[in-house]
């Protein structure tokens, strides 16, 4: 159990590298193996760790992958927990449960940026940005990503004849 709050600001040499971690008050940490012993803070990892969900009509591109938990083991959380994506506003978010898994998209809206109240029953995640910064509530450890969705342009073609046949007079 956590029973005071805990923010971690993981330091980096790089902003693209750092991702900051809060936990609220009285939040107690639950996994399937009871024995493990250290919990793995969020940590960028290759960006092809994850694979981003397809769209028709949109083209995908990943901008950020992490890792967070107990290896081998599936943990949650009794409150949420915010993970901080420097400089990710604006840009969808996604988790997985498995290294080279597809992210399911969180598609939740948070209804604070400091201790959401939508974060209930079923809904297990919600992002929101967070001034230039996304931020991420999750109550459960595992794969997640960010990433960008944008629109292909559709191209209109033709060959420039218009129903007429080429060589064709129409006279016998």
């Amino acid at each position: 159990s956590i029973n005071t709050a805990l923010t971690v600001d993981k330091s980096s040499d790089t902003t693209a590298n750092a991702i900051d971690t809060a936990f609220l008050a009285a939040s107690t940490i639950t996994c399937t193996d009871t024995s493990w012993t250290q919990l793995k803070l969020p940590t960028v990892v290759d960006n092809t760790t994850v694979t981003a969900p397809s769209a028709t009509g949109y083209s995908t591109s990943m901008s950020k992958a992490a890792d967070f938990g107990v290896s081998g083991t599936s943990c949650t959380f009794s409150s949420p927990v915010r993970l901080l994506f420097p400089g990710q506003a604006g840009k969808k978010a996604g988790y997985t449960t498995s290294s080279g898994g597809t992210l399911t998209e969180i598609t939740t809206t948070c209804d604070s940026t400091t201790a959401p109240t939508n974060v209930t029953g079923a809904v297990t995640d919600c992002k929101v940005d967070c001034g230039s910064d996304l931020c991420v509530f999750t109550k459960h450890a595992t794969y997640f990503g960010i990433y960008n969705q944008t629109a292909q342009s559709s191209s209109s073609g033709g060959s420039g004849f218009c129903g007429a046949r080429r060589g064709s007079s129409g006279q016998s």
